[in-house]
């Protein structure tokens, strides 16, 4: 039976070969290059053990990309012309060019990617920077994001990256893919890129211009790409044009970059050794699809504010669903009557509690409260007053006590109080102020105001060695409780 590559043919897999150990030779320069201490000659060995990144290199720095007049024969030569960051910037490139899978789709992928690098660093010449390289780099990750996406679903991506440039976010999250800003400075960051880049990659697609320069740069080159791909050119190049007077590039300064810039991403593809199709220039795109790009233009927008409502809608309901489960757990969790935990929620409070006591050392106390005479309240004045009495009592928990402390019904006319880090003194005067609290909030009875008291029993343990002891403080709390109820009532009692 034949393999599946077997059928591959000699040359696909040879390339393929050879773009996986172009792979790791331009890992190991950006490895290096991200050194503090890496020399040039360092690099320049690096690159001269390699013949076919030797070939890269001596390609890449020949490139008009790179702006260098003379031509340049040597490795060593052309290692130095570059520097560390140019031999990173060279790294990274084929790096990026290795993301995507192979196929035209990806090569419209790649074409996008080196030619948001192009005019960033053109860009960055025209506003006199004297080292371009980071812009470079920047650019040449602004859709790296996307290209990443498309190991997952080529196709999908290549549809994305079919839509005018200023939509695609909307349609990556439509799509489920993590949007390419998020996507790209992710990269960055795991190149070791600094935070300046990682910044300029996550904005890139901002409504506004950051105010960092080379944020801004990579937000007007984003701007700038998009004449290229797709929607109405005419619409895409005043966009441009005002994006880069933020720069204060002219006009003319753009439209002879924009020019440039077909011919440039075909040159520095075939410097990578990588294909990116028939780049046209922007009067032949005009020229030949103008009346189907406005339409197709046309189509996205509406397009796009359908998707817009169907994600906010999505994430309106994400939020009441969000809203929904956190009312259910509340009520899971709460008592009705008295809006206090119920007695599960109390029961793993106090598990809780005692294992961090166990983990820290520290003390937990307990506050075992019945109300007195409870059942007389209910004979005398009627069930609807015992819950007004259960309700005032849950009220008056939860504002004496501090947020850190748990407070339940435990059952019937019985509520818990868990103290952590509260050793017994300190739980007995909690419990007393409690205590001589209690009477002034009468609740109002069929026959006038009704005041009620209560009994206090009071339990503590310490860690370590306390995280099963639940039954144990419990059992030592409802003793206490039973003492209090003997002695006579509306009292505390510590167990000791």
């Amino acid at each position: 039976m034949s393999t599946v590559s077997s059928r591959v043919p000699a040359s696909s897999r040879a390339n393929r070969q050879k773009t996986e150990l172009m792979s790791t030779s331009a890992a190991r320069i950006v490895q290096i290059a991200l050194r503090d201490d890496v020399s040039l000659g360092e690099l320049a060995q690096l690159a001269s053990t390699d013949p076919a990144f030797a070939l890269r290199v001596l390609a890449f720095v020949n490139s008009p990309a790179m702006g260098i007049r003379r031509r340049v024969e040597d490795v060593r030569q052309a290692t130095n012309l570059l520097g560390v960051r140019g031999m990173r910037t060279l790294g990274l490139s084929l790096m990026v060019t290795s993301l995507g899978p192979a196929g035209a789709e990806s090569e419209m992928l790649l074409a996008n990617c080196l030619r948001r690098a192009i005019i960033t660093r053109e860009l960055a010449l025209l506003t006199k920077c004297k080292d371009p390289d980071p812009y470079f780099t920047t650019g040449l990750l602004l859709d790296a994001g996307l290209l990443a996406s498309a190991k997952k679903d080529l196709e999908r991506a290549a549809y994305i990256a079919s839509a005018p440039a200023m939509y695609r976010v909307v349609h990556e999250r439509v799509a489920g893919f993590v949007p390419h800003p998020e996507l790209g400075a992710e990269i960055a960051g795991n190149y070791g890129l600094g935070p300046e880049m990682v910044e300029a990659l996550a904005h890139h697609h901002d409504v506004a211009p950051p105010q960092e320069p080379l944020s801004r740069v990579a937000w007007v080159a984003e701007r700038c790409a998009a004449v290229f791909e797709g929607g109405d050119i005419v619409h895409h190049r005043q966009v441009a044009q005002e994006a880069a007077a933020i720069l204060a590039v002219s006009t003319e300064q753009l439209d002879a970059l924009i020019g440039r810039v077909p011919a440039m991403v075909t040159e520095l593809a075939s410097a990578l050794d990588r294909t990116v199709g028939d780049q046209f220039e922007v009067d032949d795109l005009q020229e030949r699809a103008h009346d189907r790009l406005v339409a197709l233009n046309e189509h996205y927008e509406g397009l796009v504010h359908t998707l817009e409502d169907l994600l906010e809608k999505k994430e309106a309901l994400q939020q009441e669903l969000r809203a929904a489960n956190e009312r259910l757990e509340r009520l899971a969790s709460t008592d009705e009557l008295t809006q206090v935990a119920n007695r599960r929620a109390i029961d793993e409070a106090l598990r809780r509690d005692l294992a961090r006591a166990d983990r820290d050392a520290k003390p937990v106390s307990v506050i075992l409260i019945d109300v007195d005479h409870f059942k007389s309240v209910n004979d005398t004045w009627g069930h609807q007053t015992g819950d007004a009495v259960l309700s005032a009592l849950g009220r008056l928990l939860k504002q004496m006590l501090r947020a850190s402390d748990v407070a339940g019904r435990w059952g019937g006319e019985e509520f818990l109080c868990i103290l952590p880090n509260t050793d017994s003194s300190g739980a007995q005067v909690v419990a007393e102020r409690l205590r001589t609290t209690l009477p002034l909030h009468t609740v109002a009875g069929p026959r006038g105001p009704v005041q009620v008291t209560a009994s206090f029993g009071i339990a503590t343990v310490r860690g370590p060695g306390c995280r099963n002891a639940s039954e144990g403080i419990m059992r030592r709390a409802d003793s206490a409780l039973y003492q209090a109820k003997e002695q006579g009532r509306d009292r505390v009692i510590v167990s000791p």
